[in-house]
């Protein structure tokens, strides 16, 4: 059996959502979905000493996959997604982290 390489998302690359508008129609998209959520997050601690997140993905089994840049609108980003993210489970993304810099 060969392999058949993912190089493209099964629905194409969602658009980045980065305004309380885009964030309140993605939730509403989830809301509608099924299951759980598979959450991914992405931060800048290998160009920023900061832990905040940068860019958050989820996606949930008949909604799709929203990217989301929390970056300025971390309080419209709340406040759309905590009503619809905490009526079900997560499945949470967890990666080690490997600094390319020596410490």
């Amino acid at each position: 059996m060969n392999p058949i390489p993912l190089l493209t998302p099964r629905e194409g690359i969602p658009e980045l959502a980065r305004s309380g508008e885009d964030f309140r129609r993605a939730a509403h998209l989830l809301s509608q979905g099924r299951g759980p959520f598979a959450i991914d997050t992405e931060r800048a601690s290998a160009y920023r000493y900061d832990d905040r997140v940068f860019l958050l993905q989820v996606r949930r089994r008949g909604a799709g996959t929203f990217l989301f840049a929390p970056e300025g609108h971390r309080a419209e980003l709340s406040a759309a997604l905590r009503p619809v993210l905490g009526a079900k489970p997560w499945v949470l993304h967890a990666a080690p982290f490997r600094s390319a810099q020596p410490l």
